[in-house]
């Protein structure tokens, strides 16, 4: 009774587990809820969640909020002295000193046992963007980074994987969906691919990589808001020509 109490005196006064696209899960629900989607990203954290690591996890969560096949999840791990999902700690192998940890895991099929999924640790970089990207190649999703289109995107990683005069097929056809396109944004979007392509057809795939470590080194150093921006979807746009002939900088 007293531990229903506790967890109810919990449940009203911390606003992390009414958070708008994050399901809070717990020792009952976790593996019933996890075999309800493909895909779930889950956040082990303190009983209280809290800094930029959070703030990027919430605002992936409600982005995607729309996302029914990725579940974001949340596991609060309490501190000594409370019994609350020490099992889930010990199962994955985390201590209160490592939170927020977080893990990817792709169902493989629909049964009731613990172990019918994938799991992989995210152990990079924690903000929106890198998280997006993580998952999208996880996933195999869409989920539309800053500065991309998803026709443009699917028709980049196709361009990657050819030559000669497929890759000549597919500028030609990038050029006429470019051309139909009524949104100023969408046309200078449209303008970044077919530039990229061109230039790989003259540099070859290498230029691909080498750009992206010329502009992830670049982002390190001072610039304007404006400038930092537009480098940035640069970035997610020549990240969508990762094929299998181009390896993936994560």
């Amino acid at each position: 009774m007293l531990t229903k109490i506790a967890y109810l005196f919990i449940f009203f006064v911390n606003p992390c587990l009414s958070e708008p696209g994050i399901t809070l899960l717990d020792s009952w629900s976790f593996n019933k809820t996890l075999q309800a989607f493909p895909f779930s990203l889950v956040k082990f954290d303190t009983r209280s969640p809290s800094g930029p690591k959070h703030e990027a996890f919430k605002l992936i969560a409600q982005d995607l909020i729309e996302e029914d096949t990725l579940l974001f999840g949340q596991v609060l791990i309490f501190g000594y002295g409370s019994p609350e999902n020490h099992d889930l700690a010990e199962r994955f192998g985390l201590s209160q000193g490592i939170l927020p940890e977080f893990i990817f895991f792709k169902r493989k099929t629909l049964s009731d046992k613990k172990d019918e999924y994938e799991m992989t640790r995210y152990g990079g970089e924690v903000n929106s963007v890198s998280l997006r990207r993580f998952l999208k190649l996880k996933t195999g999703l869409w989920l539309g980074l800053p500065g991309c289109i998803k026709e443009l995107d699917e028709l980049a990683a196709t361009f990657s994987r050819n030559t000669g005069k497929d890759q000549q097929k597919i500028i030609q056809q990038v050029e006429k969906i470019v051309k139909n396109y009524k949104s100023t944004s969408d046309i200078s979007v449209g303008k970044r691919y077919l530039k990229i392509m061109k230039i790989v057809q003259t540099k070859g795939v290498e230029f691909i990589t080498a750009e992206i470590n010329r502009i992830t080194k670049l982002l390190t150093t001072k610039l304007t808001e404006e400038k930092t921006e537009d480098l940035k979807k640069n970035l997610n746009v020549l990240k969508s020509f990762h094929g299998k002939r181009i390896k993936d900088e994560l």
